[in-house]
């Protein structure tokens, strides 16, 4: 978005007042950003700040997209929360309060998801910051539900790791598995902690400053870059990571995808690095390393 001329005329005139009245350049950078996002119908925004509003086929409807690296989810360009509301869980994941997610973006157990064909059809989009969802909830095990209540559900962890939220990355184990190594203590430690009014604060931040862009495609596609092709970009750059300019051996050097859409090959998107700067990259934006 064009950053506005706070030098202007018309700016300038204005300014003694804008102190008395306490706004900020922030402030006014902030509501020119809401003046030119979709309209959304005052009902709608009431119950999204509420209960939440029932979006079916989430990857596929015209109001949801997603912002670039992180893959926020965006309703009509504006940082929503998503979570299930039809929860199916066991007797002792309800005895110890341990309920379905919610997502603050597009994460790899979604992806994940999606890939092996189990992604829910129904997801709840809501911006209610009290970490308290009206849910449905269906024991597994046992002859008991519970409909319309609100229970208090944790934000994914493969979402922090995604975003790298306050450092989360660090007290992760390696590998696909890293749940299994890292400092899971600390980890907990940030789940706990996660405040959904200071996230929904910064993605907005985020997409304000540009930092995150908004992006056309739906959700991220599937990894589609052949073994010949990373072996191609890997020679023609000499084997160099454009990166740190360090020369090494083809199997040091991984192939970066700078959107972080692992389906968009496109030449300018694609970026020879080596292990550790792939490493720094994701520790810096988030997004995830595969086998690449």
């Amino acid at each position: 978005m064009p950053k506005l001329d706070f030098n202007s005329s018309i700016f300038k005139a204005f300014e003694d007042s804008f102190k008395i009245l306490g706004i900020t350049p922030n402030d006014l950078e902030e509501l020119a950003y809401e003046l030119k996002l979709p309209p959304i119908d005052p009902k709608i925004a009431s119950l999204i700040e509420r209960g939440g509003l029932e979006i079916t086929d989430i990857l596929h409807n015209s109001d949801i997209t997603f912002s670039a690296p992180h893959e926020y989810f965006l309703f009509r360009k504006r940082p929503v929360l998503a979570y299930i509301r039809d929860q199916r869980i066991s007797l002792d994941e309800f005895e110890q309060g341990k309920f379905n997610k919610f997502h603050v973006c597009f994460c790899k157990a979604l992806e994940t998801a999606r890939i092996q064909n189990r992604l829910q059809k129904r997801y709840i989009i809501t911006t209610n910051t009290s970490g308290n969802f009206l849910v449905n909830i269906d024991i597994i095990d046992a002859p008991y539900s519970e409909e319309n209540v609100y229970k208090h559900l944790e934000v994914c962890k493969d979402c922090l790791r995604e975003l790298n939220w306050k450092g989360f990355l660090q007290f992760c184990g390696i590998g696909t598995e890293w749940w299994l190594g890292g400092k899971a203590w600390k980890r907990d430690e940030i789940v706990k902690s996660f405040s959904i009014e200071e996230f929904l604060k910064s993605a907005k931040k985020d997409l304000l400053s540009g930092k995150e862009k908004l992006s056309s495609h739906i959700a991220k596609s599937d990894y589609t870059l052949s073994i010949t092709t990373k072996n191609t970009l890997k020679h023609r750059c000499g084997y160099k990571c454009q990166r740190c300019g360090k020369v090494t051996v083809k199997s040091d050097l991984q192939i970066h995808h700078i959107d972080h859409n692992p389906g968009n090959n496109s030449m300018q998107n694609l970026l020879v690095v080596c292990t550790n700067c792939h490493k720094q990259i994701h520790r810096a934006e988030g997004g995830y390393i595969g086998d690449i």
